[in-house]
């Protein structure tokens, strides 16, 4: 929950589910690119630090892939 807090007081109301296990999706929309960095880099700083669960500190770490749609 600590977790889904902190990416959601980043990205307000755009989408962004758990596909399964530690897999995530984010849409994007109306965004160019670098705002979508600007968006990542904020995303990946405020997940840095570590969260306590029972007594252990968990870390995060990222791997994201950024398609890009081109609607006509």
């Amino acid at each position: 929950i600590t977790f889904v807090k902190r990416i959601d007081t980043i990205i307000g109301e755009k989408s962004f589910a758990r596909v399964g296990g530690d897999e995530f999706a984010l849409i994007l929309e109306n965004m160019n690119a670098k705002e979508i960095d600007s968006l990542i880099y904020r995303i990946i700083e405020s997940t840095s630090e570590p969260v306590e669960y029972e007594k252990n500190f968990l870390k995060f770490s990222w791997t994201m892939y950024v398609p890009s749609v081109l609607t006509l």
